[in-house]
C-alpha cells in the first residue's frame, strides 16, 4: 500500500488495510460468497480512505489559498493607506496626513514641554509660472521643490507635505526657533540653487519660495490649528516683504 506522509492520521487506516489486504490474498474459494463480501468491503473501505484524503489534500490547498489571500489583502490595505495620505504629483505627505500627524505631534510636545516648529512655503508667482511654461513644467517644478524640501529634513521624525497647489508645509519635532530658521533658509537658498527658470516672476529670473517659521511651546489644552494659522501668516508676512524671504517670530501657547 502507498502512504502519504501528509496525512499522518489515516497511517491507522492504511495498517488496517494493509492486514485486510493479506487476508484477501489467503482466502481460498473454499467460501467464496464470504471472499467476494470481504473483498468488496475492502475496495469500498480502500475507495472512501483515498476520497478522504483527497477530501483533505483540497482543504489543505483551500487553506493555503485563503492564506495567501489574506496576505495579499493586508499588503493592498497597506497600499491603499499609503495612497491615502500621499501627495500623488510629489510623492511627498498630503494634506491629510499633514493635519494628522500635527495633532499627533502636538498632543505629545505637550506632555514632554520639548518645542515644536512649523514651516510653510510657498512657491512665488506659481501660477505665471504655469501661465508662462504650462501646466507640464508646472508640476515637473512642484516635484523638484518638495524633493528639494524632503532633503533639507533629514531626521525621521521630521514630516514635509503638500499642503495645497503648490504650497507646503513641514513639521519639525523638538526643534527650536534657531533650528527651524536654520532648516527654513536651507531650503529657500537649495530652491534657489535649482536655478528653474521663471520669467514671471517679479522677485528673481528663476523660481524662489516664499516660508513662514513658526516655534511653539505646546499646552494640553492648545491647537494645532493655532499653530498653521501663526505659521500662514508668518508666510503671508513674507509675502507682503518682497518674496523670496523667510519671516519667524516665536510664539508660545
Amino acid at each position: 500500500m502507498e502512504s502519504d506522509n501528509r496525512n499522518e492520521i489515516f497511517q491507522a487506516d492504511y495498517k488496517i488495510l494493509d492486514a485486510a489486504y493479506v487476508v484477501l490474498q489467503n482466502m481460498d474459494n473454499s467460501n467464496l460468497p464470504i471472499k467476494t463480501q470481504f473483498e468488496e468491503l475492502y475496495l469500498g473501505y480502500k475507495k472512501l480512505l483515498r476520497q478522504s484524503i483527497q477530501l483533505i489534500n483540497i482543504a489543505d490547498r483551500q487553506q493555503d489559498r485563503l492564506y495567501n489571500l489574506q496576505i495579499d489583502i493586508t499588503e493592498k490595505n497597506r497600499e491603499l493607506e499609503a495612497l491615502c495620505i500621499t501627495d500623488g504629483l510629489t510623492g511627498i505627505a498630503n494634506r491629510r496626513c499633514f493635519d494628522e500627524i500635527l495633532v499627533q505631534e502636538y498632543a505629545r510636545h505637550a506632555r514632554t514641554g520639548a518645542e515644536l516648529s512649523v514651516i510653510m512655503l510657498d512657491v512665488d508667482y506659481f501660477k505665471a509660472f504655469n501661465d508662462n511654461y504650462g501646466h507640464i513644467n508646472g508640476d515637473e517644478c512642484l516635484r523638484q521643490v518638495a524633493a528639494v524640501i524632503k532633503s533639507c529634513t533629514c531626521r525621521p521624525a521630521d514630516l514635509v507635505a503638500r499642503y495645497g497647489g503648490e504650497e507646503f508645509a513641514c513639521i519639525l519635532p523638538e526643534t527650536n526657533q534657531g533650528g527651524a530658521v536654520a532648516i527654513g533658509d536651507n531650503i529657500r537658498s537649495s530652491i534657489m540653487a535649482l536655478a528653474i527658470p521663471h520669467a514671471g516672476s517679479s522677485v528673481a529670473n528663476q523660481v524662489t519660495a516664499s516660508l513662514g517659521v513658526v516655534t511653539v511651546n505646546c499646552i494640553s489644552d492648545g491647537s494645532a490649528v493655532d499653530v498653521v494659522a501663526k505659521a500662514d501668516e508668518l508666510l503671508y508676512q513674507a509675502k507682503l516683504k518682497g518674496r523670496n524671504r523667510l519671516e519667524f517670530e516665536k510664539g508660545s501657547e
